[in-house]
């Protein structure tokens, strides 16, 4: 889990003061595995910063989610596996459908379904018995 430096420094230092890993989760809505790491962390290094390069490298770069989200928002009716495609094509990058998803998330878009009929109501499910 990522956490901010600021409920680090807040976590290790209420950890010191006496709190247990279960109450400072409590306050900071942390699981207690993410505290202990953190105190775990702050204990080798004495420093409350992340370690560089511990971190997954990003399947996309920020030009490739630009590129998503201005195919979709050209065509709002793309499915992410239509993106997918268009990436794989235009700038030769395979990632995962739901990998689009997410990014396309992150810029308040959303991949489409393709529509396969029209939305049946209940009265269309009673008239069908």
């Amino acid at each position: 889990m990522d956490t901010p430096e600021v409920i680090t420094a807040q976590a290790v230092a209420l950890l010191e003061h006496g709190l247990s890993q279960r109450n400072v989760a409590k306050r900071h809505n942390l699981s207690r595995l993410s505290v202990r790491i953190v105190h775990q962390r702050y204990s080798e290094t004495r420093s409350f910063c992340r370690r560089p390069g511990s971190r997954r490298p990003r399947a996309t770069s920020q030009t490739d989610d630009l590129f998503e989200v201005l195919v979709s928002s050209q065509d709002r009716r793309l499915s992410a596996v239509n993106l997918q495609y268009r990436l794989r094509e235009d700038r030769r990058i395979i990632v995962k459908e739901i990998t689009i998803t997410r990014r396309l998330k992150q810029s308040n878009f959303r991949p489409y379904k393709a529509v396969i009929g029209p939305k049946l109501t209940t009265r269309h499910g009673r008239a069908r018995h």
